[in-house]
């Protein structure tokens, strides 16, 4: 049933999309300054309000008319991925290793109402995805979704406060691996992934520029998963200019059932290097903390607790620097620390609330240090662009590094090919179970839901990863 669904949506897309380039004229899949907002940067947010679309000259005959045609109100296009990825397990022949393929499309309506009233715009974007999975002695998966990534109207008041109201992308903070004053975020970002595939968020956002002091002023009501209305969650922020080069974002995040949040962000430059330090004070936070030791002689296993009572802080100090080798040639460097005290020290705590979902494998510990190294278009390739990054989780001795290459074949069209390596042993970047958890996995005295998930975590390592993709925007 779901296949059949993905099918006809798949069908809907591709006629859409073939309907939209023969009838449409082309200027109405230009892109203009809206696509910024659409593909490179949605998740920033900007102190000007987006341009207006052009009023086209009226004839004679409709000159009383406030309306226009729908290709000057209407922008349609879309990102098309298809992504194809191999596995290599530790003991396993490297071409008896699991396979996954992910097709995925986004199709997007970009428009603004019939008078074409400054500031005023609708947004919607639909995701369909299929992934599928082959993993030895395992029974094939097989994952279908269509989602709505996006749908927001945007307007203003008087041309002093802007309003979004809908599913939206927002993303607060200057860190650039980790984000701990990102409020509205319901998952921690992907440091690693070439394309954020998180959905919107659910919110009501005014924004007041402050234009004079190059300030900005947000208050924003997060609706995303509320059962009562007294769920609704509160934020502010404010972005404050301290001279040219330097900002300071203050952050708080106010709800029923906690936890209550408080950020400050502070980025700036000292001669060549860009400094920023990100850091967030949870209070009664909702979490589960296990404490205790796993002991497969008498059967101990972490008890699980709450640290509402206390105030948990996470912080981020990155340092970036530009090295200019050539003319037009820079490689961007970028160094990051995170202390986080919702994370563990020890190992075994550390895997046994990942197991859990007490957390994601770059959050779990409580210290961590990354690389980011950038060199787009190095030489005489200009279409091509390199990314290194790798971190280390600092309390378990485990890191991962992943180097990627995009290739720019014509305008929209490119090809990216991963490789990511895993480094050390039993731990959150390079996962598996230690003897102790499959001890624990056979043994009848155990409880047999605590039995049957120990039983299904893997003994292997998966060292290597390869990926290619194709991805073309429409």
């Amino acid at each position: 049933m779901l296949l059949h669904r993905f099918k006809v949506f798949r069908l809907l897309f591709v006629v859409t999309t073939f309907l939209i380039h023969v009838f449409l004229p082309k200027k109405t899949l230009a892109k203009d300054s809206r696509d910024e907002d659409i593909f490179g940067s949605s998740a920033q947010e900007s102190a000007s309000p987006p341009a207006p679309v052009p009023t086209p000259v009226k004839s004679s005959e409709n000159t009383s008319k406030a309306q226009t045609s729908l290709e000057d109100r209407l922008q349609v296009g879309g990102r098309l991925e298809l992504k194809y990825t191999a596995f290599e397990k530790e003991g396993v022949n490297p071409g008896k290793g699991d396979f996954q393929q992910l097709s995925r499309g986004d199709l997007y309506f970009d428009g603004r109402p019939p008078n074409l009233k400054e500031n005023y715009r609708g947004f919607l974007r639909l995701r369909f995805s299929e992934s599928h999975s082959e993993s030895a002695g395992q029974v094939p998966t097989q994952q279908v979704s269509t989602e709505v990534d996006e749908l927001w109207i945007k307007g203003d008041v008087s041309q002093k406060f802007f309003l979004t109201l809908g599913r939206q992308h927002l993303k607060w903070g200057s860190g650039r691996l980790w984000n701990p004053t990102d409020f509205t975020a319901s998952v921690a970002r992907d440091p690693f992934a070439s394309f954020d595939a998180r959905l919107g968020q659910d919110l009501f956002k005014i924004h007041w520029p402050w234009e004079k002091g190059g300030h900005n002023f947000y208050m924003i009501i997060d609706s995303s998963r509320v059962r009562r209305s007294d769920d609704l969650r509160l934020l502010l922020r404010g972005e404050i200019s301290l001279g040219s080069s330097a900002e300071l974002a203050l952050s708080l995040r106010k709800s029923r059932e906690g936890p209550d949040q408080l950020g400050i962000d502070w980025s700036g430059a000292l001669g060549p290097l860009d400094l920023y330090v990100e850091s967030a004070f949870h209070k009664r936070n909702p979490m589960v903390f296990y404490t205790g030791q796993i002991d497969p002689q008498t059967l101990e296993v972490p008890v699980p607790g709450k640290k509402d009572h206390k105030t948990l802080r996470q912080t981020v100090v990155g340092l970036q620097y530009g090295v200019k080798y050539l003319d037009d040639d820079t490689l961007t460097a970028v160094l990051e620390y995170f202390d986080n005290e919702l994370g563990y020290e020890a190992r075994d705590l550390e895997l046994y609330a990942l197991v859990r979902g007490g957390g994601t494998p770059i959050t779990v510990g409580r210290r961590y240090a990354g690389l980011l190294l950038n060199l787009p278009s190095p030489g005489s390739w200009n279409d091509l662009s390199l990314l290194g990054s790798a971190i280390k989780n600092l309390s378990d001795q485990t890191a991962l590094a992943q180097v990627t290459t995009t290739y720019a074949v014509f305008g929209g069209l490119s090809i990216q090919g991963t490789v990511s390596r895993c480094f050390g042993d039993v731990g959150s970047l390079c996962f598996r179970v230690p003897e102790s958890f499959k001890s624990l996995a056979a043994d009848p005295r155990l409880g047999p839901q605590d039995r049957e998930l120990l039983g299904r975590l893997p003994t292997q390592r998966t060292l290597t990863v390869f990926s290619l993709g194709v991805t073309m925007e429409i």
